[in-house]
């Protein structure tokens, strides 16, 4: 991954909410990006179970 990647992705995409309660971002685009297969995945999903507890 490049530093550009990196510091290009916007702030609001690292917490994988969205605006709308209830709508949730993963994937290439979240933190932390493409090459690490699988974590914005997880990362997200804890943030759900977490929105759920």
């Amino acid at each position: 991954m490049s530093i550009n990647a990196m510091l290009g992705r916007p702030r609001a995409l690292a917490h994988y909410r969205a605006d709308q309660p209830g709508l949730y971002f993963t994937g290439a685009a979240t933190y932390p990006g493409a090459g690490i297969w699988g974590a914005s995945g997880r990362n997200t999903a804890a943030a759900v179970i977490s929105d759920l507890s």
